[in-house]
């Protein structure tokens, strides 16, 4: 038997030390619950091994021939083997135990030392069931009992083929040694499930007190009894023991009888454990199984159910409570929450207790809760809220059996039917109830009504029955949800629901079906009796669809009864049901629903374009989409054919319906959605706007639930999934919004209770309340931050944009603004002070969210109205204005009208993916529509100011853009559409602001050219935007101009000056700085020239002529402030001194090479703008403040050279302002009587004079002393030269204004003259006698110019007198440093002087300004004068003639004028000192100037007397013509040079010096040659204009004498020659009128024209001559007619006077008297009297009006027809003279006092008109 040859054992049994040290391995670390892995494994292959040796027998040595021994023998070899195997097996159970009981001593005192230690520490302890080290003793003791058993079984099967001649002791041997392992097994098995008693520390005597301590099992007996088999179990005495078999009635009769007592019963043999416990499994698996627990579901216990229905209608019906209720309701109305803890407790045990007793069926019973619960929240709702139909107060009446029945006919519980208004249609209202209805009706106050509290109670009653009965208790009432850390169990109540849903439509479309049957069978039989009429029968073979399918649609509306969802919304309140649950319910329903025709063809379109599968609700919307944008596509689209397109678009409506709103089976579809439905109430009644959306897009989105399910990946994953599942929630409730206003109108209620949860927060809840405790959606604390509201309101604010359905609820929109101000509003600040930059970081994303997706699109589709913007700007004003632009920028986007539609893709449209809501698209087109409708009306007379700003209130980006669009073409609308911004509201501004930074270029895309194709100028668009930003913002200066300046300033950095005319227009028109720019050096006059050397004013009042611009001090305030913020205004200063040296040096492109003449004029610019920026900022005039700011934003100087790189000259430009001020502080306050200080104040530190300051280079420091250097650049022209002569003329200018309106204000005889102009200039313009009076009278106006006049008489005045003083203290200070102003007096040093002063000094500082080109001559001039030694006058002449010479090839043309201007001032004392003897002897001889160095004598060949003495006449006169060939043929070179600058700038210094150079006639003649070609040249134009214009004043400088040394023959040769040639073309002209005269008497003889004077006439065919008749009048007799008549005695004898009475006297050249010249004002002059005054100016006496009237020779078109209706008050016998076509009409005479008036106006009463002027 070698299957049942036992084998040796694998080794010896271990020792109790190795196993506590693998035990030990096996604990888990203190504080930590996880045992070792490799501890166990260890553990395992221990416990295989004692188990190994416990199976294993040993056989003795002869048992080989054990078959021929006797039986004796065998037997007692058995039995020795059998002892051995089971001491084998004891010692293995014991080892085992002991290291059990070890280890679990071991783990206890381990939990108690780590609870001793940390007492706060929770350390879960494991039960022997769950311990893994004893589990791992069971799972070995259960793997050896199943190898036994199957070693056994094949033994068996081996012996059995074996040998069949074996005696039996052999085969009873051999069984005996088969079940030892087996025997061994068990007896193990019954050790380790016995207690071991307790030892003793002493050793093992135990004491009496021991005897009771005994250890659990090792292992324990339940686990052995989950873990074993039956057999095992059962030889190791583990199973329960059966209960003795009842005795049989004929073992009663024995028992009785007294035999066979000992005999046990026949069948208590197979009543085994083992047996007994099979049996009792099979039982249990039949019951469980195969048993049916549920029969006679509606008929069983009716008793029970009777009882039932009376209790819960007991807690319904409040009127039958009483003594005898079956609950106890004494207690309710106390208010405590335990007694009504204690009510529900009742109600839940007296329902288990009906259970119980009647065995009824719980789910029955719960399914009748539900429909309890459903009844009363119908009644509660009902009786609470709201009546709105006569049908709802009927089904309050009903009974619960009645009830029922209407259920079970299929009809809404409520008795609810759809009701119609006037128009027929159905009310969106009726079927179900919005969120206010609910919530109102929802919300009973305690002990407000007992009827209510009942009604609260006996739902809460409800609902905790229903919970008992659906099996989940973890409900908490304190906060209105399942506990935190538990799930709710129960699921009983989702499959009721789900079953009732799918009931109500079961019996629907039943119902459906057999209607449409009855109407199909109807027909069919009306369609018989008609054979022969086939129309009618194809007529009424349509009918039947139509019934069908507007049954289906009413059946629809009936399905589902209202009070279902309210139950379903309330059970998901309180945590009773998961509303995703019912959705496999409500989807079936969703999916079988009738569609219209519309919803398929938006499925065939998706299915086509291989989208997924969409829901109904979203077929609808994109099918919306599509009908929608093709309709915005068509406005304002005129149609050239438009008889055909309406048969076209009545064709597409028939086909696809009307596209404007769906179809009225959507329209009922998504009014009757169960899920959209649920959507409402969970919204209601749940109140979690996420709950809410998700089950919306769990039912509508196909995607939704896959998402759901595959967000349990990483956190990035998830939070990607998590953003596409609020996406879809976002579009289903988008969707949902959009095509049910009901609905919108729902989320718009939930947002405003959430408002008012905010104003509500900290009231407690009354605990009988029926909303559940989180039902207001969101719990915000009253002090709620705005990120917090924001981050609540997101959502659905997004969706009502996005649907537009925001539209319908205007309060809300301004609840929320005035909200969203409150939370904004900065504390330390007012409400009107917009908040700088450093408040941006308080805004967060999801404010910044609610903003540019909600508040501000938002306010496109309300109607155009001032009120919300107004709101919203409340908002918008306290965050900064970079954020305010992101948000406009976010309302623009992806573009404005149609622009949007055109970027989106049609895919994009068809799946509903709309980048921009189509609402505001389609406000956007008709604000466009509207507002080009009044620009294209728009004029100057009518501006139509409001009518332009109403269209912009509520779309004001597309009405700007569309404006400034107009403005870039045609700049002459600037003036008119800066008039209508005053109309536009605040936020209106604002917007503007932001369009202007777009139109520049600020935005995010910028492709425009800013010059032109050849760069040299301008384009149109931004010339015409720099305008009007000028204008715009002088007449706004509260608008935001920081974002205009930082983006010029991002330019700037960015290497770019095109926009530098922005600048200059703000500083120009905002600033009022208009004074200190000038269009080019070169058009610097004279006067303008002197002007600049004087006083801020004189400036003014000579930059203009006089003509003072109108000056908004606030707007130049505000500018300034802005500059001066964040030291703007500086950075601009140094990044515009900074790109100079870019622009002339960096290259723009490696393919496009610029002209130089753009290089040029972009440096001038620069140069231009920094004056005027530097200028503005450092005023102190208006701003007492403004240096003190300017030196706190200015670096030093030496940083400004060294740190910012900017040139030395430009460095001490920028810092001039600052040094001077430092300089002449003390002087100054001496001057304006002020407490005089010893130092400058800090501000002025850095800016004196000290050592460090200088930059006067180490070259130049052996030759110039700092003195002399840091003077140079620290003054200016107005403290060394004052302009006497400019002041006292333009003070007498003033000063003659102030009395011409002094005699207007006293009027008189003195003010006639001035009266008679502004009356004319009035009449002129077409006003009427109340305008002519107006305009004569001394108005406000007036009073303003005197005021002005005289205050600024006054200003010049003290301006001279400081000025005078500045001059003399400047003049005394260097009086007193001439000695040090020139390092040493030597020869050699000296000789040094002028190249260094010339290259370090005047050559840098000459070519920045005009005022510096000034200085820089008018210094060396007062050098000179002062005869400072050592002052090489003669020398730095020479110097800088060469110079000039140089420079002349390498100029710009600012630089060119700048340079002009200085020559234009050294070259006059040159020539003075050159032809004036006198003037050289009294100011260049014998003065140091006159030196020269002995290096320059040697070079010219002067005498040793030049170095030593001066230079004598003779010398000067030598070097001078050297000067004057050198300036000749350098600017001979220039004009016949090819490149364009070099002639430019030849002509621009040659048109300065034309006075005082040439003065040699060679050099002149040789100048006049040289522009010769130049004049004719057809290609450079503005080179042609200038070099005409300066050869004509270079011919009358030759004229008068200016060329010196010209010789007098040929003078007066020059002079016949010239003369010959006047009077040749003179006689050419006469000859040429001659022709012209005779021509034009030819011409009149052929036509057959009479003798006419005035002009050709045909003449009449009657004969008749109507010469006589006079058919208009001159502008006098027009304006005489206008004039009332109360001023014709004082026109009158005006008119004998010329109009303007200021005009100046002519006195003819060639001698004659002079006579004043009758200047007539433009507007007076008509064209037939233009002969008249030409007579009149040279002193001819023209014919009058009056006397060629009279003698008949006045010509018909002199004559006026005059045709009106007459006045009140008029004589009709005149009126009638003056309509009469043929009478001669003139204005009636006024009254006059002397005799000579009388015969004047005698000629003009002889008429036919007199008879009326009498009677006048």
């Amino acid at each position: 038997m070698a299957a049942a040859t036992p084998t040796s054992p694998t080794g010896p049994l271990p020792t109790l030390e190795e196993c506590t040290a693998i035990l030990s391995s096996c604990l888990p670390a203190i504080g930590d619950d996880k045992f070792c892995d490799d501890g166990i494994r260890a553990w395992r292959r221990l416990i295989q091994s004692c188990v190994a040796y416990a199976t294993h027998s040993v056989p003795s040595s002869s048992s080989s021939s054990s078959s021929s021994s006797p039986s004796n023998e065998g037997a007692a070899l058995e039995d020795g083997l059998k002892t051995a195997a089971l001491r084998r097996a004891d010692d293995s159970a014991n080892l085992l135990a002991d290291a059990l009981t070890w280890y679990s001593s071991t783990l206890q005192n381990q939990h108690q030392q780590q609870q001793t230690s940390s007492s706060t520490s929770t350390t879960i302890i494991l039960r022997p069931e769950n311990d893994p080290v004893i589990c791992a003793v069971a799972e070995a003791l259960w793997l050896a009992g199943c190898l036994l058993e199957s070693s056994t079984s094949s033994g068996g099967a081996d012996d059995g083929g074996g040998a069949p001649s074996a005696s039996a002791a052999s085969s009873s041997s051999a069984d005996n040694a088969t079940n030892i392992p087996q025997q061994c097994l068990s007896a193990m098995v019954r050790n380790l499930a016995t207690s071991r008693p307790v030892q003793s520390e002493q050793g093992d005597n135990t004491n009496s007190n021991n005897k009771a301590m005994l250890f659990p099992p090792p292992v324990p007996v339940t686990l052995l009894q989950t873990t074993l088999e039956l057999p095992l179990l059962e030889a190791a005495n583990l199973l329960p023991q059966p209960p003795p078999p009842p005795p049989t009635p004929a073992s009663k009769r024995k028992t009785a009888a007294g035999g066979a007592k000992d005999q046990p019963p026949q069948q208590q043999q197979h009543d085994t454990p083992m047996s007994f416990v099979q049996k009792k499994l099979k039982k249990m698996n039949t019951d469980m199984y195969y048993r049916q627990h549920k029969f006679n579901l509606l008929a069983e216990e009716s008793e029970g159910y009777a009882k039932l229905l009376a209790f819960y209608m007991s807690l319904l019906n409040d009127d039958d409570r009483g003594s005898g209720s079956v609950v106890d309701t004494a207690t309710v109305d106390n208010g405590a929450d335990d007694n009504h803890n204690k009510h529900y407790d009742h109600a839940k045990r007296y329902v288990r207790e009906l259970i119980g007793v009647f065995d009824l069926d719980p789910n029955r019973v719960l399914d009748l809760a539900l429909d309890v619960l459903e009844w009363q929240l119908n009644e509660i709702v009902i009786r609470n809220g709201p009546s709105k139909s006569s049908s709802s107060s009927t089904s309050a009446s009903l009974s619960f059996a009645e009830l029922n029945r209407s259920n079970a006919e299929g009809g809404a519980t409520t008795g609810v039917t759809p009701t119609e208004d006037k128009d027929g249609k159905d009310n969106n209202d009726d079927h179900w109830w919005g969120l206010e209805h609910l919530r109102s009706a929802m919300s009973i106050q305690q002990h407000a009504n007992r009827s209510n509290n009942s009604a609260v109670i006996a739902v809460h009653s409800l609902l905790a029955i229903i919970r008992e009965l659906d099996g989940g208790d973890d409900y908490s009432e304190e906060t209105g949800t399942v506990a935190a850390t538990k799930t709710y169990r129960g699921r009983a109540v989702a499959h009721l629901l789900g079953f009732k849903y799918r009931s109500y439509r079961g019996r629907a479309v039943a119902k459906s079906a057999a209607a449409a049957a009855a109407a199909s069978a109807g027909n069919a039989r009306s369609a018989t009796k008609s054979s022969d009429a086939s129309t009618a029968t194809t007529a009424g073979s349509s009918a039947p669809a139509t019934t069908t399918s507007n049954i289906s649609a009413t059946s629809t509306t009936i399905i589902y009864p209202r009070s279902l969802y309210l139950s379903t919304a309330f059970l998901c309140a309180h945590g009773i049901l998961d509303a995703h649950a019912l959705l496999p319910h409500l989807v079936v329903v969703h999916a079988s629903n009738p569609a219209s025709s519309t919803v398929k063809a938006a499925a065939a379109a998706s299915a086509s374009g291989g989208g997924s599968t969409s829901s109904p609700l979203m077929q609808a919307y994109q099918s919306h989409c599509v009908e929608t944008v093709g309709r915005l596509k068509k406005i304002g689209v005129v149609s050239l054919n438009a008889a055909n397109s309406g048969k076209v678009d009545e064709t597409n409506k028939e086909k696809n319906g009307d596209s404007t709103i769906p179809s009225n089976n959507i329209v009922e579809f998504i009014r009757h959605d169960p899920v959209i439905v649920l959507f409402r109430a969970l919204l209601a009644l749940v109140g979690d706007w996420d709950v809410a959306a998700a089950f919306l897009a769990h039912g509508t989105i196909p995607d939704f639930a896959a998402m759901v399910n595959g967000s349990g990946g990483g956190s990035h994953e998830c939070g990607e999934i998590v953003a596409k599942m609020r996406l879809a929630m976002n579009s289903a409730v988008s969707a949902v919004c959009t095509l049910s206003e009901g609905v919108a109108m729902d989320v718009c209620s939930w947002v405003g209770n959430v408002i008012d949860g905010i104003d509500r927060a900290g009231e407690t809840r009354s605990s009988l309340s029926l909303l559940a405790r989180n039902a207001s959606g969101v719990t915000l604390a009253k002090n709620s931050t705005i990120a917090e509201i924001s981050s609540a309101l997101l959502e659905p604010l997004s969706a009502l944009v996005k649907s537009g359905m925001i539209r319908l609820n205007q309060s809300l929109y301004v609840r929320l603004c005035r909200l969203y101000a409150i939370k904004l509003v900065p504390s330390s600040s007012s409400s009107e002070a917009i908040p700088q930059e450093e408040n941006s970081a308080s805004i967060d994303s999801e404010t910044l969210s609610v903003l540019s997706t909600f508040l501000i699109p938002s306010l496109s589709l309300f109607p155009s109205d001032t009120l919300l913007p107004n709101e919203l700007w409340e908002v918008l004003k306290y965050l900064p204005y970079e954020q305010r632009y992101k948000l406009y920028s976010a309302w623009r986007r992806p573009g404005l009208e149609k622009g949007a539609l055109r970027v989106m893709l049609p895919a994009d449209i068809r799946s509903g993916n709309i980048s921009k809501p189509l609402g505001i698209i389609e406000s956007e087109i008709v604000t466009g529509i509207a507002a080009r409708y009044v620009l294209k009306r728009i004029s100057k007379e009518n501006i139509m100011g409001h009518q332009l700003a109403k269209t912009s209130h509520n779309n004001p980006l597309v009405v700007f853009t569309d404006i400034l669009g107009k403005i870039e073409s045609y700049d002459n609308l600037i003036l008119m559409m800066v008039d209508t911004f005053q109309f536009v509201t605040k936020l209106g501004l604002d917007v503007m602001g932001y369009c202007l930074l777009e139109s520049l270029g600020g935005g995010e895309v910028d492709q425009r050219n800013r010059r032109k194709v050849g760069g040299l100028n301008t384009e149109q668009w931004l010339t015409s935007l720099e305008t009007f930003i000028g204008a715009f913002y002088k007449k706004f200066p509260s608008v935001e101009m920081r974002g205009i300046l930082n983006y010029i300033t991002k330019r700037f950095k960015e290497g770019q000056a095109s926009e530098l005319g922005v600048l200059r227009s703000l500083i120009k028109t905002v600033g009022g700085y208009g004074f200190v720019d000038y269009d080019s050096t070169a058009s610097l006059s004279d006067l303008q020239l002197d002007g600049r050397r004087g006083s801020r004013l004189l400036r003014r009042e000579t930059s203009s002529f006089g003509v003072v611009d109108d000056i908004n001090r606030e707007a130049s305030q505000h500018l300034r402030s802005v500059l001066q913020g964040g030291d703007l205004g500086v950075i601009i200063l140094l990044l515009l001194s900074q790109i100079r040296s870019r622009v002339l040096y960096s290259k723009a492109s490696d393919t496009v090479q610029e002209h130089v003449k753009v290089i040029g004029n972009i440096y001038d610019n620069c140069e231009a703008v920094m004056c005027l920026l530097l200028e503005f900022l450092s005023d102190s005039s208006d701003d007492a403040t403004a240096k003190e700011k300017f030196a706190a934003s200015m670096p030093s100087l030496v940083d400004l050279h060294t740190k910012y790189g900017v040139e030395k000259a430009v460095a001490w430009m920028l810092c001039r302002p600052l040094v001077r001020k430092s300089l002449f502080y003390k002087d100054d306050n001496k001057l304006a009587n002020k407490a005089s200080l010893d130092e400058p104040p800090a501000y002025l530190k850095p800016f004196t004079a000290s050592e460090d300051r200088t930059l006067l280079p180490e070259a130049a420091s052996q030759h110039l002393t700092p003195t002399m250097y840091d003077t140079f650049y620290s003054l200016a022209i107005y403290d060394i030269s004052c302009p006497e002569e400019r002041y006292n003329l333009d003070i007498d200018r003033l000063k003659k204004d102030c009395d011409r309106l002094i005699q207007l204000q006293k009027g008189g005889d003195a003010a006639r003259g001035q009266m008679s102009v502004l009356a004319a200039v009035a009449a002129a313009a077409g006003g009427d006698a109340n305008q002519i009076r107006q305009a004569t009278a001394f108005t406000r106006t007036h009073a303003t110019e005197l005021e002005r006049l005289k205050r600024n008489v006054d200003q010049l005045n003290e301006d001279f007198q400081r000025q005078q003083k500045r001059c003399q203290l400047v003049k005394a200070n260097l009086e007193a440093q001439k000695e040090s102003m020139i390092q040493g007096t030597d020869s050699l040093i000296s000789s040094m002087f002028a190249p260094a002063f010339m290259t370090f000094c005047v050559y840098p500082r000459c070519f920045l300004s005009p005022e510096d080109s000034l200085f820089c001559a008018h210094f060396i001039k007062l050098l000179h004068n002062m005869k400072v030694p050592g002052f090489l006058t003669i020398e730095l002449i020479d110097i800088i003639v060469d110079s000039v010479i140089g420079s002349l090839f390498c100029m710009t043309e600012d630089e060119a004028g700048s340079c002009s201007i200085f020559l234009n001032e050294i070259w006059k004392s040159v020539n003075c000192w050159r032809y004036d003897n006198d003037a050289f002897a009294s100011e260049l001889k014998d003065t140091p100037g006159s030196r020269v160095s002995t290096t320059f004598a040697e070079d010219n060949g002067f005498d040793e007397h030049a170095s030593t003495v001066g230079i004598t006449h003779e010398d000067y006169k030598a070097i001078y013509s050297q000067w004057h060939k050198k300036l000749g043929s350098a600017a001979i070179g220039c004009l016949k040079s090819s490149e364009y600058m070099h002639t430019r700038a030849a002509l621009i210094v040659l048109s300065r010096i034309v006075l005082v150079f040439p003065t040699q006639p060679k050099a002149g003649d040789q100048i006049l040659k040289a522009l010769g070609p130049l004049q004719n040249d057809d290609e450079k134009l503005d080179i042609r204009a200038t070099a005409k214009g300066y050869a004509s004043q270079l011919m009358k400088a030759r004229d008068e004498g200016m060329w010196k040394e010209e010789n007098i023959a040929v003078t007066k040769a020059r002079q016949e020659r010239e003369k010959m040639k006047a009077e040749e073309k003179k006689k050419k002209l006469a000859k040429q009128h001659e022709e012209m005269k005779k021509e034009s008497e030819l011409i009149s003889k052929k036509l057959g024209l009479g003798d006419s004077r005035d002009g050709w006439r045909p003449e009449r065919r009657d004969g008749r001559d109507d010469r006589s008749r006079p058919w208009g009048m001159d502008a006098r007799s027009r304006f005489m007619a206008c004039v009332p008549h109360r001023w014709w005695p004082l026109l009158c004898d005006i008119q004998q006077q010329p109009l303007n009475a200021a005009a100046p006297s002519f006195t003819p050249k060639n001698g004659g008297e002079p006579r004043e010249l009758h200047a007539r004002p433009g507007e007076l002059r008509r064209p037939g009297s233009e002969r008249e005054v030409w007579e009149r100016d040279r002193g001819r006496q023209p014919e009058s009006r009056d006397s060629r009237r009279q003698s008949g020779d006045m010509s018909r078109g002199e004559r006026r027809k005059r045709s009106r209706s007459p006045e009140p008050g008029e004589d009709s016998d005149h009126q009638a003279q003056k309509r009469s076509r043929g009478a001669e009409w003139a204005p009636p005479p006024p009254h006059r006092n002397n005799s000579d008036q009388q015969q004047s106006s005698g000629g003009v009463r002889g008429g036919g008109g007199g008879g009326g002027a009498r009677r006048r």
